[in-house]
């Protein structure tokens, strides 16, 4: 068999193995709302409602990419909580891919971009940011194939409009790709003009098409809602007091922490092992970013974008009003790619020795941490008893706070239908994210109970704006009131997003 065939099947088998090894560590963590939701999308878009007509999105729609990879886990394993973490790892493993897709040099630098991107899920608290469901992780493969447009495409004619196509496309998807992939991609090209001291045709090109895509995208969202398409909430944009900031770096630098494994409190020789795998790596990060500025003439554009968007999404992330959420990782997961570019350039070399311990090093970590994390139980499903006491008292659709709501859904395989609403302090509403308005049809739907978790709403609550029960029930930590009449018709709509 010919060398660069059997190179092609190897890397297909190890894309296969990547991929059923990820899917097993989602498997670790609950299912929740929000990953629930996409593969309800998912399951929408792939029985015929490409557009996903009537559905309220959050302020990132994952319309490009996660949400087909959803329609996929949905043909395949159904309306169910194994979609979710089928999508969580197929998402996981196509950024790994085009990570290392953009390192020429396979094996040497794989081991240390690998490290980055595989020794976090040994840790609970990155692997809850990074593979319990759908985030901006999976964005940042639309940014990394735009950096190979422009590495590897520069001299065909096509390259600027694919870059525009591509990147317009991820903004429709993520505005992660907006504020902060079109911003590198123009600051790529913008430094490597003045470094190279020349107006050349190729540059300025790339950086028409990256300003282009933005009214482009806005374009082709128009588009979308003008066919019946799904509505957004509006992304919040602010930037945050200047009093604040300090307390936004302080939760910045516990949410770089958090991606790179070593972010939870603990104590004992676990934490230690943690704390010295999360520290090497920002070492291999910080000496990969130098290495690249000091090397930039001779630095390929994966490394020099990552080292201009990995400060980038700190600072927007700082100054963002997202960083006020204590605890927050998830928006920072798209530059985790990127990060683990940086490391791949971290030993020089020159330092032929010392650069294969390294390798060495980072190649048993890795192996070590991705056993750790294949090797943690599956995550028990709360709701199971729940599910099943609904099922024996035949009850099938019903409302809940969002954190139960359509997690419940899907961990029932779809048989027992729980739709999101919120408290407004007098009755509840339609809970306007991640939500579809038929659900709360009281012409096509029957809503007979209420599902209360503690920390949500109380049964209190339910009885002010329902009246008393026909029966209550207390399932493990539920509480489920049960009615003779619709709920349905007693539930305000929310006003439909313009975003």
């Amino acid at each position: 068999m010919p060398s660069p065939v059997r190179r092609r099947l190897l890397i297909g088998a190890g894309i296969v193995l990547l991929a059923a090894l990820l899917t097993r560590v989602a498997w670790t963590e609950p299912t929740l709302s929000d990953g629930s939701n996409t593969i309800l999308e998912g399951w929408d878009f792939a029985h015929g409602d490409v557009l996903l007509h009537g559905w309220i999105l959050s302020d990132v729609s994952f319309y490009a990419l996660e949400i087909p990879v959803a329609a996929f886990s949905a043909v395949a394993l159904g309306g169910s909580s194994a979609a979710v973490h089928l999508t969580a790892g197929l998402v996981y493993t196509l950024v790994v891919a085009c990570t290392l897709w953009c390192l020429r040099d396979r094996a040497p630098r794989w081991t240390l971009a690998l490290a980055v991107l595989l020794v976090p899920l040994s840790d609970a608290v990155a692997r809850k940011a990074l593979i319990s469901g759908v985030d901006h992780l999976g964005s940042s493969v639309f940014i990394l194939l735009a950096t190979l447009i422009v590495e590897r495409l520069r001299d065909r004619w096509c390259a600027a409009w694919l870059l525009l196509l591509l990147l317009a496309v991820g903004e429709v998807s993520d505005g992660f790709v907006t504020y902060v992939g079109v911003c590198a991609v123009i600051g790529l090209c913008c430094w490597q003009m003045l470094a190279e001291r020349r107006l050349a045709w190729d540059y300025p090109r790339f950086i028409a098409a990256a300003l282009l895509s933005v009214p482009a995208a806005r374009h082709l969202r128009s588009e979308l809602r003008h066919l019946g398409a799904y509505a957004m909430s509006s992304p919040n944009t602010v930037i945050s007091p200047r009093s604040e900031w300090m307390a936004h770096l302080r939760s910045t630098w516990f949410g770089l922490r958090v991606l790179l494994g070593f972010g939870q409190v603990g104590s004992g020789f676990a934490r230690l092992c943690e704390l010295a795998l999360g520290w090497s790596l920002l070492v291999l990060i910080v000496l990969g970013g130098s290495r690249t500025l000091w090397h930039w003439r001779t630095s390929r554009e994966p490394q020099r974008i990552a080292v201009l968007l990995v400060p980038g999404a700190l600072l927007a992330y700082l100054l963002s009003e997202q960083s006020s959420i204590a605890g927050n990782a998830f928006d920072l997961a798209g530059m985790l790619p990127f990060c683990a570019l940086l490391a791949a350039e971290a030993p020089p070399g020159r330092w032929a020795v010392g650069r294969g311990a390294v390798r060495f090093a980072a190649g048993a970590m890795t192996a070590s941490a991705v056993v750790f994390a294949v090797a943690q139980p599956a995550a028990a499903t709360d709701s199971s008893g729940l599910i099943a006491r609904l099922r024996a008292l035949h009850l099938s659709y019903g409302i809940s706070d969002y954190g139960t709501a359509s997690s419940t859904t899907v961990d029932s395989d779809l048989e027992v239908a729980v739709r999101a609403v919120v408290w407004n302090g007098g009755g509840f509403d339609v809970y306007g994210w991640e939500t579809r308005t038929p659900w709360y049809s009281a012409a096509t739907h029957d809503a007979r109970f209420f599902v209360t978790s503690p920390g949500g709403t109380t049964p209190a609550e339910v009885e002010s704006a329902f009246g008393r029960p026909a029966a209550m029930y207390r399932i493990d930590e539920y509480e489920v009131l049960v009615y003779s009449y619709n709920l349905l018709t007693r539930v305000e709509p929310s006003a439909l997003p313009t975003g």
